[in-house]
This record gives C-alpha cells, sequence and structure tokens, in this order.
C-alpha cells in the first residue's frame, strides 16, 4: 500500500503504526531527554490501551536510528520499568533505510490548534504544506495540547517570546482571556 488512509492504518490491516518523527539536535537536547518525555506521555504498560497484540495501530515503540540510539533507548526502557515495577509493552525496533513516514491527514495536523479556527485562521498560513511545516504552528498547537492551567502560564509567555502575527497575538489574548473567566467561575479548565 503506497500512502495508507487513515482508516486504512485504524483497522489495523497495514501494519503501520501512528508515529511521530522527531529530528533533534543534540547540542541542544539529548535522546535521552526526549526518551524521558516519551515514558511520560503515555502508559508503557497498558495492554488495553496499546490494543497489545491485537494491531500495530497504537502500539508503543522507539523507532531508533542508529545503534547508540537504540542503546539508549533499552537504557531508558530498563530505567523505567525498574521505576515502574512493571512490565513495559514498548518495542524497539530500527528503522530501515528505506523507511518511509507518510504525513498524517489535513484533520490530524495540530490536531489542538484546528479546534482554534480564528487562530489557525490569524496566522495567515496559505497551504496544508505550510499549516504542516510551521514553527509557530507547532509551538501554538503544544501549547494548546496543555491543560488549562499550563495553558495559561505557557501562552503568554509565547505571545510575549514568538514574533507573531498582530490578529495572531490578539486571537491568543482572547482565549487567555476566555480560560481566566472560565477559571475564575469555577469551571475546570481543560
Amino acid at each position: 500500500m503506497r500512502k495508507p488512509s487513515y482508516k486504512d492504518v485504524s483497522e489495523g490491516n497495514t501494519g503501520h503504526t501512528e508515529a511521530v518523527k522527531i529530528t533533534y539536535d543534540n547540542r541542544f537536547v539529548s535522546y535521552k531527554s526526549l526518551c524521558d518525555f516519551f515514558w511520560d506521555t503515555h502508559d508503557p504498560t497498558n495492554k488495553s490501551s496499546l490494543n497489545f497484540g491485537l494491531s500495530t495501530h497504537l502500539r508503543s515503540a522507539i523507532f531508533c536510528s542508529t545503534e547508540e540510539e537504540r542503546k539508549q533507548a533499552q537504557q531508558s526502557k530498563i530505567r523505567r520499568q525498574m521505576k515502574l515495577n512493571r512490565r513495559i509493552l514498548t518495542k524497539l525496533s530500527f528503522l530501515i533505510s528505506d523507511c518511509e513516514f507518510f504525513v498524517a491527514e489535513n484533520q490530524h495536523q495540530k490536531y489542538y490548534l484546528q479546534k482554534h479556527y480564528r487562530l489557525c485562521e490569524s496566522l495567515s498560513l496559505r497551504s496544508t504544506e505550510q499549516f504542516v511545516d510551521s514553527y509557530i504552528a507547532c509551538k501554538l498547537n503544544g501549547v494548546l495540547a496543555l491543560d488549562g492551567e499550563l495553558i495559561l502560564e505557557k501562552l503568554p509567555q509565547l505571545t510575549r517570546t514568538c514574533l507573531l502575527p498582530k490578529q495572531c497575538k490578539s486571537t491568543c489574548d482572547e482565549i487567555i482571556q476566555d480560560l481566566k473567566t472560565t477559571s475564575a467561575h469555577g469551571s475546570t479548565i481543560s
């Protein structure tokens, strides 16, 4: 199958796994810290949520590019397994040299940012490719994926430190104000 659809992958018949390809500069972030972050973002021991043994679609996996990455990933897996005192189901695999990552369909790009239509529009990105590749869209999506209280902390920081279009900054300010209002009324922010 050349380029599987999300439906094909989620039905579990293609052998594909939903994954995030990370390109990093080891002068600024270590592979160990990326592995630690990986373990912190999901429960690698939960058989039911990972469809353990049933499908590759939602499995927990680290795809390593080098032997050194594989060793570091294995060491981090052992450390986390000892900390949790439970078996970790995560598979460590080498990337095949001709392995191809497929870009997710549009509705899966910058998922949290897409929930804020006006904010997306304010970025003035003219194509899906620009949206997918945008550093600012990526940063905004990451902040908007956080819990409400953290959004209130991180979104103002982002608007101060990143060069944003005027309309984008204004829309961010509106989101911040809405979250503050929700918080002031005792509602849970999410």
